[in-house]
């Protein structure tokens, strides 16, 4: 398996978490900034900007990979 292959698959999956649960993300980043002592500004928007992101480079990643 080509490393390309993986690293989409991990964004693909970091991206797919993001999207389909945000509520429990954004519980367990309040919680660990709340642990951590830092402020927390995540929203569920950014959530899903963020997600948007991830699942953008994961397409790049596939597209490269059937490429080369």
């Amino acid at each position: 398996m080509e490393l390309n292959y993986l690293r989409a698959v991990i964004f693909l999956v970091a991206g797919l978490i993001l999207l389909f649960i945000p509520q429990k993300i954004i519980k367990i980043q309040a919680y660990l900034s709340k642990r951590l002592h830092l402020r927390s500004t995540y929203t569920k928007k950014a959530n899903y900007i963020i997600s948007f992101v991830l699942l953008i480079i994961a397409l790049t990643l596939f597209i490269y990979s059937i490429i080369n």
